[in-house]
């Protein structure tokens, strides 16, 4: 229609999201065989084994919620080829046919990112409180993201390392003898970039307390506000640890609580 109007190729190619040579090309097929060649021509090669909604139905059967059996939680292409035959979506299909239909639609089903979900009533207002902590943070004050992280392999190689030397890379033997689990305690301060941590064999809410008194030393005229999770030992318990914490140094600590969260796969 566009060109009927009298449009440059130029223009019409714009207004379709085309090459204007496409839209020359097209203009010479109607003039010479009207509508018929602006069809396409025969093309070069074997047709498509499976028709579209075959292909759909391939796609679909990948990208299915499988029930976990003997830990398993997706389909390997080799299951999803028996799986096509079962259900009679194909009368046969071989592997690096299915495995190419994916790639080709860019799906990689065995793949899974997590998320985090938070049913927490006061989300919004944490998460507010805590960016504007790390966004503007009052004058003087000190934040600091705190958390632990548990189980942590005490690894010692059997042999030193060999040294790198010209043309080859540092060499380590892959023996190594296991010395337990260690828990790492560790405070980042945020606007400085400065990183304290302690390890030890537990976390308990003794080990805690006796990092936050470390803490506490570090900074001993600072507000300290300190960013944390929903851990049991980070709240007071029936001891009143944090309360007393508090107290002993002058009520410069200020707890806050990031939003609680179930993990969704």
């Amino acid at each position: 229609m566009a060109s009927e109007d009298g449009d440059s190729a130029v223009a019409v190619a714009r207004r379709v999201a085309a090459h204007p040579r496409t839209v020359e090309r097209g203009r010479d097929r109607f003039r010479r065989h009207g509508v018929h060649g602006l069809r396409d021509k025969p093309r070069p090669g074997s047709p498509p084994k499976f028709a579209p909604v075959t292909r759909l139905e391939l796609i679909a059967l990948a990208c299915e919620p499988v029930e976990r059996h003997e830990g398993k939680t997706t389909r390997t292409i080799a299951e999803l080829v028996d799986e096509a035959i079962a259900r009679r979506l194909v009368d046969g299909i071989g592997w690096s046919s299915y495995q190419r239909l994916l790639v080709e639609n860019d799906l990689r089903p065995h793949r899974i990112q997590g998320w985090l979900h938070s049913p927490d009533p006061q989300f919004r207002e944490k998460v507010t409180e805590i960016t504007q902590l790390y966004l503007q943070p009052p004058a003087g004050a000190v934040v600091l993201s705190i958390d632990e992280k548990t189980g942590m392999q005490a690894l010692e190689r059997r042999f030193p390392d060999g040294p790198a030397k010209p043309g080859r890379r540092r060499r380590r033997e892959f023996e190594y003898t296991r010395h337990g689990t260690q828990s790492l305690l560790c405070a980042f301060e945020v606007h400085r970039g400065r990183v304290v941590g302690d390890c030890g064999a537990t976390r308990t809410a003794d080990d805690l307390m006796r990092f936050m008194e470390r803490i506490a030393a570090l900074y001993p005229t600072e507000t300290v506000h300190v960013i944390w999770d929903n851990l049991n030992i980070h709240f007071d318990g029936a001891d009143r640890r944090w309360t007393a914490f508090n107290t002993r140094h002058g009520h410069r600590f200020v707890f806050h609580y990031t939003p609680k969260t179930r993990l969704v796969g």
